[in-house]
């Protein structure tokens, strides 16, 4: 651990910004690719099972430069999908790591833009139908087609005021 605290320090990447990162690739289930189910109750209490394809994590950043190359270090790969003020890089399985630049129009209005959960799923019609109406979920925005990114989402927030993102790839990157 002291090692990697050097390092992300010698980088100028945030000590907790990349023990956040540990966190989420420990706390990932199978390096292989799987989709798991999350049951939710219906309003008839009938539990049906909603499909998870993958899972981002986003970090915030005001420049990209030094955590696309540190995160590409020390992953060993290539942002598999990449715009001026976002990188995407595979982790593990379904699991991605996402950096966004911060001040764009596309890091999100949300207060607590410091992390954002993502579920990605290959269902966005039934996500919707099973949050909406329920006062649980507080949908922000959405479904709406992302304008510069081929996805279909929905924005809510959980109990703590973080972001939670469910999407919809319409088009996967290769």
């Amino acid at each position: 651990m002291r090692c990697f605290v050097t390092h992300c320090k010698s980088a100028n990447v945030g000590i907790a910004a990349g023990a956040a990162l540990i966190m989420a690739l420990s706390l990932h289930v199978s390096a292989q690719s799987q989709t798991s189910q999350s049951p939710m109750k219906t309003p008839n209490n009938a539990t049906v099972p909603l499909r998870v394809t993958g899972q981002v994590t986003f970090f915030y950043y005001p420049d990209l430069t030094e955590p696309r190359r540190f995160y590409g270090e020390l992953l060993g790969v290539k942002p598999y999908y990449e715009q001026e003020w976002v990188s995407l890089f595979h982790t593990a399985g379904g699991a991605t790591l996402g950096l966004v630049k911060t001040g764009s129009d596309n890091a999100g209005t949300n207060k607590r833009a410091a992390v954002m959960l993502s579920i990605v799923t290959d269902d966005i019609s039934a996500w919707h139908g099973r949050i909406r109406g329920n006062s649980r979920f507080h949908i922000l925005k959405g479904p709406y087609d992302h304008p510069q990114v081929p996805i279909r989402a929905i924005e809510m927030e959980d109990p703590g005021g973080y972001p939670v993102e469910v999407f919809q790839w319409l088009k996967k990157p290769e």
